[in-house]
């Protein structure tokens, strides 16, 4: 019996780490994006990508409020450090991970970006 509990409550685990871990279709074409268009700083096409209000920004320390597409234009050399433009732009689609329900995110030691729930819009980068 101890043997059956023991399979089973490994095989839920391992289930629920693969669920949490795989980025979904629509996950890696936002991630796919999102590295493109920072490879070619192209400031409005990068706006496209990110949900407004973006609120927990910390850029040099300074926490921004991001409420629209100008804001942002406007800022995003400062959300967008060279560390962390280039962060981002080494990662390889494997460092990134869906979180359950919340999305997906990269988290290195230079950057940590959130999507929303439907891994369409970047809704974090700090």
């Amino acid at each position: 019996m101890k043997k059956i509990i023991a399979i089973l409550l490994f095989c839920g685990l391992t289930t629920f780490v693969q669920a949490q871990s795989d980025l979904t279709k629509q996950d890696k074409q936002t991630i796919q994006a999102f590295v493109s268009v920072l490879k070619s700083w192209d400031v409005d096409k990068i706006a496209n990508l990110i949900s407004y209000d973006f609120n927990n920004i910390e850029a040099g320390g300074k926490k921004l409020k991001i409420k629209d597409k100008e804001a942002f234009k406007k800022n995003a050399d400062k959300i967008l450090t060279k560390k962390r433009g280039a962060a981002i732009v080494n990662a390889k689609l494997s460092d990134w991970e869906r979180i359950g329900a919340k999305g997906f995110s990269l988290q290195t030691d230079q950057v940590t970006i959130w999507s929303d729930e439907d891994g369409k819009k970047i809704v974090s980068i700090f």
